[in-house]
This record gives structure tokens, sequence and C-alpha cells, in this order.
């Protein structure tokens, strides 16, 4: 029996639409909206989004320059943080 756990796992640019779905993941604390909206409007800023089945289970943040880069944050829900982590990996390159 080879089924799917899941059907779809899309990683995409987080937009302003999402930023409410983003900051569900952290229990009303009012510093990831600042964060994310920061992110949103800084050139060297990135920030992703997941969704799995249709509903946003995560986000990643990064700072990325011509040639080096890094990933400040990931935050997702715990039941699909594994999927979210692989995806946003293999999405980086």
């Amino acid at each position: 029996m080879n089924e799917r756990m899941y059907d779809e796992l899309i990683i995409a640019p987080l937009v302003i639409a999402d930023i409410e779905a983003a900051c569900a993941l952290h229990d009303g604390e009012p510093e990831p909206r600042a964060e994310l909206l920061w992110h949103l409007h800084t050139p060297y800023a990135r920030v992703l989004k997941a969704v799995m089945d249709g509903r946003f289970v995560g986000y990643a943040c990064a700072i990325v320059f011509e040639d080096s880069g890094w990933v400040r944050e990931i935050t997702s829900n715990l039941l699909s943080m594994a999927l979210v982590l692989a995806a946003f990996w293999c999405n980086a390159y």
C-alpha cells in the first residue's frame, strides 16, 4: 500500500494577504507581524510560505545577498514541520 499522506505541498513567496495566516501560528504575539512586513518590504529579505493541501502550514524568513544568504527563521505547525523543512531546503536552490 503506497498511499500518499498529503496531496500537495506548495512553497511560494508569502504575500500581504498571507500575513494573518502566518501570524496565527504565533498565538497572537505582535512581533511576527512586524518581522514579516519587514521581510516583505526589504529588498534583500525573503519570506516563503508553505501550503499543504490548501492549508497555510508555515513560513521561512531569509536574508539573501548576491553571493550569500541565510535562513533566519522557519515557523510551522508541529504536524507538518518535517515536510515543510524538507520543502524549504529543496526550494532554496
